[in-house]
């Protein structure tokens, strides 16, 4: 569906995401301009489908804390 090189730069970023939440004058992460459209339908599908694992996770426990608080983190 995606070539490894998007899938690479897709674990750059949550990589880069995780090391700098919560910090301030964090620099732009740099993203090559050719790969920005492949990306934006990656994030879009990952995006998609951590919906459906949320909806599917809280349909089976919707009371459960620790779940809710995985998923909104």
């Amino acid at each position: 569906m995606f070539s490894g090189v998007v899938l690479e730069k897709v674990c750059e970023y949550l990589l880069y995401n995780e090391r700098n939440k919560g910090q301030t004058n964090v620099p732009d992460m740099d993203i090559p301009p050719e790969l920005c459209l492949e990306l934006l339908m990656a994030a879009d599908y990952l995006d998609s489908q951590l919906f459906h694992l949320t909806f599917l996770l809280c349909s089976l426990n919707p009371l459960n804390p620790v779940i809710l608080t995985h998923v909104i983190a």
